[in-house]
């Protein structure tokens, strides 16, 4: 991050997020996809915002099937 490569740091820490949701992690996904979409809005990135909000759901529906 402090090299100026935001872009990179945010799709890391959606793969951190990827990472903890496979372990069932919610909690924890939710924050690194929420801390990765925050940058990606900041930077413009529509695409990954996108990503990054369909992710936040899937996170929501496993949540749901498991109630």
């Amino acid at each position: 991050e402090e090299l100026g490569e935001k872009s990179n740091v945010a799709i890391v820490t959606g793969n951190i997020g990827n990472v903890h949701a496979n372990l069932n992690d919610y909690s924890k996904a939710l924050e690194y996809f929420n801390r990765a979409l925050a940058t990606h809005d900041e930077l413009g990135e529509k695409s990954c915002v996108a990503h990054m909000t369909g992710s936040i759901g899937s996170v929501y529906l496993n949540l749901g099937a498991q109630y």
